[in-house]
């Protein structure tokens, strides 16, 4: 699976891994299995190996809808906190690009790219524990 989640101890906290090749329709089926949860907030790394190269500019429109009715399904219209993980390379520019894209209007979600993660824990306010296990979930799941 390309795609793998998993619901920190943390209320409200759930890291994601990118691996492998994605595609467009292993993002939809991502969100399908999302959680709803108090708090939200979103911790996704992108692995270096990972192959993003099928996600291209044609499809994001269609995902930004997608995603954008399953978050309101979810989590009604309280906002989601999406923190990025992604280090140089020919990931970047793409998650850098759907960053900037879904910046508000429908899409619910405040999403930000970083380059650390402990930039990104940062940003989403993560406890110490929180910090370890989503850095214990990232190594489990990639």
């Amino acid at each position: 699976m390309a795609i793998r989640e998993k619901q920190l101890p943390e209320p409200g906290v759930i890291v994601t891994v990118l691996s492998g090749t994605v595609t467009p329709e292993d993002v939809l089926a991502h969100y399908d299995r999302l959680p709803s949860v108090e708090r939200r907030r979103m911790l996704i790394y992108v692995e270096p190996t990972a192959d993003l190269a099928r996600i291209n500019v044609g499809v994001i429109p269609e995902l930004k809808r997608a995603i954008a009715a399953k978050l309101v399904e979810l989590y009604g219209n309280e906002r989601v906190l999406t923190a990025w993980v992604c280090g140089p390379g020919a990931n970047e520019p793409l998650i850098d690009f759907w960053c900037r894209y879904v910046v508000g209007g429908e899409y619910l979600s405040t999403s930000v790219l970083f380059p650390t993660l402990e930039a990104a824990c940062d940003w989403l306010g993560l406890s110490g524990a929180a910090r370890g296990a989503a850095a214990e979930a990232i190594e489990v799941l990639g």
